[in-house]
């Protein structure tokens, strides 16, 4: 549904050529962090690789603004009681001495537990427990200092009947929302000024039920004064989908239209089990066509600002936030090559990564 007028398409063909092929090292090339300010968007990052890797340290604080902070449970809580700060405050104290906007992830999910939680018979009392000083402890080991947190992650079934069953939900009540309103209110009892954020999949180009069922519960627990501030939405896409993204803009804006700050998160393109030529052409239009949505997004919520009819004070797509870097680091299976960069050989130079088309179809629409 995107196109381009001829103008337009002549220019960014001839800037994707000369620039592609002269300007093929990390320093030389545009900044996604500095274009993406000019709508007031983070360009955001979930790291997959080592940051104090010199040449991968250097090639995100160039191309991005936001940086995920992890402190998945498996690592940061090896007993009930006691807490390991090593990883999540190196990665913490990277974003200070670079100038990044820390965001947390994730506080309570249903994977990447250990294995003492896994063992345990847990009731709903004893799981709100663990819970609770789980999440006044982390909040308030950063209090002050993360922008938001992913408070909840990936809760809800994929068919849309309800909640998952999981440490957190015992008993596996489809439509009983306790728990999650209860680990929003102990966020921000840990940190009265971050911004708390609900994260999930969701195929919502599709508008799948799974999505209707996110909109439901978050209605309920917003009109029971539940504090959350936003939403992330997954965009893990794989380039065998169809991507609906008139669908994709329309979801966003009814978020925001609840008073909610929206995020595109976890955003990965995926090529696996696509054997075309032109693979990295077509992963470079699903990554400008999301990029468009979310500039149009800001764009249109500027104008509504000045004009004095924005909803709230929150953005319908504040961060664009890529789950990984350079294909050679991801959590995704074998040829799925599913970032903005690659490896381009092994040696400790700035020339180790070199950009492929999608990232010059996101500088394009970030120029505009």
């Amino acid at each position: 549904w995107i196109l381009f007028e001829s103008v337009h398409m002549l220019s960014f063909l001839l800037f994707f050529c000369t620039t592609y092929a002269l300007q093929p090292t990390s320093v030389d090339i545009p900044s996604m962090r500095t274009l993406a300010q000019s709508h007031n968007i983070y360009m955001g990052v979930a790291p997959q690789h080592n940051v104090l890797d010199k040449d991968y340290g250097d090639l995100l604080v160039s191309q991005f603004s936001l940086m995920i902070v992890p402190v998945f449970m498996s690592f940061t809580q090896p007993t009930p009681t006691t807490f390991d700060w090593h990883e999540p405050d190196l990665m913490y104290n990277f974003t200070v001495k670079h100038n990044l906007v820390p965001r947390g992830h994730n506080l309570i999910w249903g994977m990447l537990l250990p294995e003492w939680i896994k063992k345990m018979k847990l009731t709903p009392e004893k799981s709100n427990e663990i819970m609770k000083r789980r999440i006044l402890t982390v909040v308030g080991h950063y209090k002050g200092k993360f922008r938001s947190w992913d408070v909840v992650n990936e809760a809800l079934l994929n068919d849309g009947s309800g909640l998952r069953k999981t440490v957190w939900n015992p008993t596996g009540q489809k439509l009983n929302y306790t728990f999650i309103a209860n680990a929003y209110r102990y966020a921000r009892q840990a940190d009265p000024t971050t911004l708390l954020f609900y994260n999930e999949y969701i195929y919502i180009y599709n508008l799948t039920a799974k999505f209707e069922r996110m909109i439901s519960m978050l209605d309920i627990m917003l009109k029971d004064g539940v504090p959350i501030d936003g939403v992330g939405l997954q965009l893990h896409i794989n380039l065998i989908q169809a991507v609906n993204y008139t669908s994709v803009k329309h979801n966003m804006k009814r978020l925001h239209s609840m008073g909610l700050e929206v995020h595109m998160s976890e955003v990965t393109v995926s090529c696996r089990g696509v054997n075309q030529h032109d693979v990295f052409q077509r992963q470079a239009e699903v990554f400008g066509n999301l990029t468009q949505v979310c500039v149009e997004l800001m764009e249109e919520h500027k104008r509504d600002v000045k004009a004095g009819v924005a909803v709230g004070n929150k953005a319908p797509c504040r961060a664009y936030i890529q789950w990984g870097i350079v294909d050679s680091y991801t959590y995704l299976p074998h040829g799925s090559f599913p970032n903005v960069f690659r490896l381009k050989g092994k040696q400790e130079t700035a020339s180790r990564f070199e950009p492929k088309p999608a990232f010059f179809s996101i500088v394009e629409q970030l120029s505009k």
